[in-house]
């Protein structure tokens, strides 16, 4: 049973036509209510500000899934994420990103950030949310006349060329580059959180499909 549920909570969005889709997506909060998880979510948020390597480590499942290539347990975590929050790309920013962007009830499991659950219906697009204070820029290092965004966003990814930010497509018809840390992706990094033996653990931390 937990590999259909982690199956399902993986699934990619595969592109099909769409009539409509929605111009912004809003995190969603669907993991209140219960106090263990409360606590686990509190606990979770105390090592990230702490920065705290072995206790992110003591939340993780013995066979936490890293990656779809077959990497499993701590050690393959610790092999894929830089600990280091002087480096780009570090885990805690990236926990500190999720974190901010929802939790969503799939069964007995919990997804962070809610993204990928909340959108029902496939979309005949490559798209991202642009996240808050997220401004557009013409070129790197250079502005857009028009540079604000509206937090979350949905927006057609318009180019990859560059290694630090996406070209990106506005509803108003804007284009221009978004920081690849302030977008985010429907398949982006999320964690899913179980109860194993009476205890929230994380049992997947993976991005891509």
């Amino acid at each position: 049973m937990r590999q259909i549920v982690l199956a399902l909570a993986l699934l990619p969005f595969i592109p099909s036509p769409a009539a409509a889709f929605p111009a912004r997506i809003p995190p969603i909060d669907q993991c209140k209510g219960d106090p263990s998880f409360t606590k686990f979510l509190a606990d979770l948020k105390r090592t990230v500000a702490k920065k705290d390597r072995p206790a992110f480590l003591s939340l993780l499942a013995p066979d936490v899934l890293v990656d779809f290539g077959g990497g499993t347990g701590s050690k393959a975590f610790e092999d894929q994420w830089e600990f280091d929050p002087t480096e780009y790309g570090n885990l805690w920013d990236q926990l500190e990103t999720m974190i901010k962007m929802g939790c969503a009830k799939d069964g007995g499991s919990r997804i962070i950030p809610s993204l990928p659950m909340q959108v029902d219906q496939d979309v005949a697009m490559e798209w991202v949310v642009i996240l808050p204070g997220a401004k557009l820029y013409k070129m790197v290092g250079e502005l857009s006349p028009k540079p604000q965004t509206i937090p979350w966003t949905v927006a057609t990814v318009t180019s990859r060329a560059s290694d630090t930010m996406t070209g990106v497509r506005l509803p108003d018809g804007r284009e221009g580059y978004v920081p690849d840390d302030l977008v985010y992706e429907p398949i982006g990094y999320r964690m899913i959180v179980e109860k194993r033996a009476g205890k929230w653990m994380i049992t997947a931390f993976v991005a891509g499909d």
